[in-house]
């Protein structure tokens, strides 16, 4: 993995926390199941990973922190944001283990910290939630009684006509977008009911379909000024949308045109205050690199930045949520600080 900002690249490397770990079936020494996706919660309390073992896991933040988490695990309390779910106190590295009848590909947590969406192999988009009332807590899962928190879904959205890839949320939590290798993109509306739910109901209508991709549409991104959503397809182009009409914007392909057709992953971030979107898996003669594009300045392929060192495809790339100012200088303006990584190096 290499970590670059805009005055020096890092590579880094990464232990494992032993304890987070997906297995083929609950036997402690069952073989390890693949971990499909992990996504961080907003405030970092909470993260969740999904795998080929077909569970989604929400485990205490405080596992990917050597000297602890961001607060004391014994404090449930959230300043950093006041709408997301208290954490429960304690120190079990593992909160909740979900079982599913089909594998989960993708995860992404609401802005706000109260929605978990996962996206899963049958299409199916689902929302969850953390339940407070003891009796909303009856599950068929034999793990159940291990949980410290319990999760349940509260909506299910049925509309992909195949697996689902991605999934971006709104900055007010108030719509989630999935792209599926239907070649589609679907945009959903969260109401306000489905907070504080304890049951799950079905909803097919959606908010917008966006189609023209004709290829597997691996992932999708949505702006953090709230005006763009850009998703990504095999295809070889990246597409924006805008948001107020759900007309596309722009058609983005140069970067791309000499990469493989087919990936098992491609992504796409924007930077914390949606100046730039980085996209993997392009390729500048002789490089594989991955492209950071300039925002409103789409097609201007000679002027984006991009980032080189693996020697291989470049799969994934994500932004620190987090802007940063050099030390000692106020004056420059705040810098975005993104990791690019390869399935092989």
């Amino acid at each position: 993995v290499r970590l670059l900002t805009g005055v020096r690249a890092m590579v880094l490397s990464f232990v494992q926390p032993g304890a987070v770990v997906h297995r083929a079936d609950a036997r402690g020494g069952a073989p390890r199941a693949q971990v499909n996706a992990v996504a961080v919660a907003p405030d970092s309390q909470r993260f969740a990973t999904c795998g080929q073992d077909n569970r989604i896991k929400v485990w205490r933040g405080s596992v990917l922190f050597l000297g602890g988490g961001p607060q004391d695990a014994g404090n449930g309390s959230n300043q950093r944001n006041p709408s997301a779910p208290a954490l429960t106190p304690g120190r079990e590295p593992l909160l909740c283990s979900m079982a599913l009848e089909h594998a989960a590909q993708c995860l992404a947590w609401s802005p706000d910290g109260t929605f978990l969406a996962s996206g899963d192999v049958e299409s199916l988009v689902k929302l969850w939630t953390l339940q407070t009332d003891r009796s909303a807590r009856g599950s068929l899962d034999s793990e159940a009684a291990l949980n410290v928190e319990h999760w349940r879904t509260v909506v299910i959205f049925r509309g992909h006509m195949m697996d689902v890839t991605g999934l971006a949320w709104a900055p007010d939590s108030g719509m989630v977008a999935s792209s599926s290798i239907d070649n589609t993109v679907r945009v959903w509306s969260v109401a306000e009911e489905y907070r504080g739910r304890q049951h799950a109901t079905v909803e097919t209508e959606m908010r917008a379909v966006l189609r023209g991709h004709s290829g597997w549409v691996k992932d999708v991104a949505w702006d953090p000024v709230g005006r763009y959503l850009a998703s990504v397809s095999d295809d070889r182009s990246v597409r924006i949308w805008r948001i107020s009409n759900w007309h596309e914007v722009a058609k983005i392909t140069e970067p791309f045109k000499l990469s493989k057709e087919t990936t098992n992953r491609r992504q796409l971030d924007w930077s914390p205050d949606g100046s730039y979107l980085c996209v993997s898996h392009a390729f500048d003669e002789p490089r594989h690199v991955a492209c950071v594009i300039e925002r409103n300045r789409w097609l201007e392929w000679d002027g984006s930045v991009r980032l080189v060192g693996h020697q291989a495809p470049v799969s994934l790339c994500k932004f620190s949520p987090t802007l940063y100012k050099r030390d000692g200088s106020e004056a420059s303006p705040p810098g975005s600080l993104v990791a690019i990584a390869c399935d092989r190096s």
